[in-house]
């Protein structure tokens, strides 16, 4: 790619980071994440799309079992665990919940989380 078209390239991706970032809310409020856009900036990223139970997952895999996992919703946190703990704890099913330690881990999740909200946009720039 010639300089012109890596900075047209660059100044799309600032302004649609930008974008999201103006519609990014508190987690219970009225003001909703722009998904679209969001999921534009985790392809050029290059995270990896997977939907398990009813979340969207971005995946950024960093060895077998583990990576960085971007959970497509309000609060948008990066979790650094496997898939299975992110759904646990995002999606839990009755039988997962009836257990007194998965039912912590449900509860507080900050032993997994490596960024929350807004942070997450700086991410996938770099």
């Amino acid at each position: 790619m010639s300089f012109k078209e890596n900075l047209l390239k660059k100044i799309n991706i600032d302004r649609t980071a930008q974008k999201v970032l103006n519609s990014i809310g508190p987690v219970g409020g009225d003001l909703k994440i722009d998904k679209q856009r969001m999921r534009s900036l985790l392809e050029i990223a290059a995270y990896e799309f997977r939907h398990v139970r009813d979340l969207h997952l971005y995946i950024q895999t960093h060895g077998p079992g583990t990576g960085r996992i971007l959970v497509l919703d309000n609060d948008l946190a990066i979790y650094n665990t496997s898939i299975e703990d992110v759904a646990m704890r995002k999606s839990p099913t009755v039988k997962e919940m009836i257990s007194i330690k998965n039912a912590i881990r449900i509860l507080n999740d900050k032993d997994v989380v490596v960024s929350k909200n807004f942070w997450i946009i700086k991410i996938p720039k770099e």
